[in-house]
């Protein structure tokens, strides 16, 4: 392989890389944080669409973040592929704020356990 060849497969790959980051940093400012809290935000759900005071005062309930994101039957619809399914749980129901925080990083209650490589929101 010649110099100029090599030169130019360098500079495609530095390319694509560069707009590889640039589309997944986008992806987190529009978000801000990448938190679910901003996420809300950036889709203009404010925080009295969850919260029932004023300033929030205490965690939102699973029955809140069901109003819009469905039941475990829907939300174990949506994601079948994972293996394990984490809204088909053999912990059965659990509650949201075990996996997914607003104002935190989430966790990924699956993983204690099992090895997932997830990207809980």
């Amino acid at each position: 392989m010649s110099n100029a060849m090599l030169s130019r497969m360098l500079v495609a790959v530095a390319c694509t890389l560069v707009v590889t980051l640039a589309a997944s940093n986008g992806a987190l400012a529009a978000s801000g944080t990448g938190l679910l809290g901003d996420t809300h935000k950036a889709k203009a759900i404010e925080c009295a669409s969850c919260h029932d005071e004023s300033p929030p005062a205490k965690a939102v309930g699973t029955a809140k973040c069901q109003q819009c994101h469905g039941g475990f039957k829907t939300l174990a619809a949506k994601t079948e592929r994972n293996e394990p399914n984490p809204h088909a749980s053999h912990q059965g129901d659990t509650d949201c704020a075990q996996c997914h925080h607003m104002h935190k990083a989430s966790d990924d209650l699956c993983a204690k356990c099992h090895v997932t490589n997830w990207r809980v929101p």
